[in-house]
């Protein structure tokens, strides 16, 4: 009876150690399931070309084509999971490459792996283009002043500026330039 027991202790104590361990253990994601069913739940999607990877630490920062769903700016950082360094699920970008992204918004930071829906661009992802899409938040042309608005202003600047001058000659006394 001593000798199983003795067995069984340690046996015992290494598996509610084990038990433990297992919550700080990061699982495995579920890989996402379509690229249309991802955009139909998320609030964040854009099409980017990578133009920067930070050394040793998972993201890449991209240069944003088109906003999709939510609000992108010009360029964005999406990051991977952890901060420290690379974890078992997070994405490895290609530099220069363009993507359809689909991340995780996290504490108001973006962060994507593997199991994300995020893909290499495809021409037949066009077809999923919402609606709403359109440039940066931020970019040129994307300053959120339609663009016939800012040509009236701008017009109307000039003409300003022109009368302005022609009205100074008309109404300067004979005899001054």
């Amino acid at each position: 009876m001593r000798s199983t027991r003795g067995r069984l202790l340690p046996a015992f104590g290494l598996a509610v150690l084990a038990l433990g361990l297992a919550a700080s253990v990061r699982a495995d994601c579920q890989p996402a399931s379509s690229v249309e069913e991802a955009l139909a739940s998320t609030r964040i999607a854009f099409v980017g070309t990578v133009v920067a990877m930070p050394e040793g630490t998972p993201g890449a920062s991209f240069r944003v084509e088109e906003a999709w769903i939510g609000v992108v700016p010009a360029t964005v950082d999406v990051r991977g999971m952890g901060d420290a360094g690379f974890m078992e699920d997070d994405r490895y970008w290609t530099l220069g490459a363009r993507y359809l992204v689909i991340p995780h918004l996290e504490r108001g930071l973006l962060r994507d792996d593997v199991c994300t829906a995020t893909t290499l661009w495809r021409d037949e992802f066009a077809d999923l283009r919402p609606a709403g899409a359109g440039g940066p938040a931020g970019g040129a042309g994307a300053s959120g002043v339609p663009g016939a608005l800012v040509a009236v202003i701008a017009a109307a600047a000039v003409l300003t500026i022109v009368a302005g001058f022609a009205f100074r000659r008309r109404s300067s006394p004979p005899g001054t330039p």
